[in-house]
């Protein structure tokens, strides 16, 4: 089964990021797959290689890593994948549904 894991604009996952000191701070995720996230970093400060956690939705924090910036936009990687049914019931909340491949 393929997920169609863009999240439109009107459509997106709040989500919390634990930084390294421990500072929680809320941000959005804008785009999401088993792998990991791209989100607006809210103004908050990411450097690449930079290691954190992320909270989503009915989740426990789950360890990341930054992979890249660009402005206000950052791009994450899980540490282990999520399991495809998280991601279908994530996907599910803001309106979007997997598609058959």
């Amino acid at each position: 089964m393929q997920f169609d894991d863009s999240i439109s604009q009107s459509r997106f996952i709040v989500a919390q990021c634990r930084m390294k000191s421990g500072t929680v701070s809320g941000i959005i995720v804008l785009d999401i797959t088993i792998a990991g996230c791209m989100i607006d970093r809210c103004s908050l400060s990411f450097k690449p290689e930079q290691d954190l956690r992320i909270k989503l939705p009915g989740l426990e924090f789950v360890p990341a890593k930054v992979l890249w910036v660009e402005g206000d936009k950052a791009g994450l990687a899980f540490a282990r994948p999520l399991y495809e049914p998280v991601l279908h019931h994530l996907l599910k909340a803001v309106g979007k549904a997997p598609i058959a491949a």
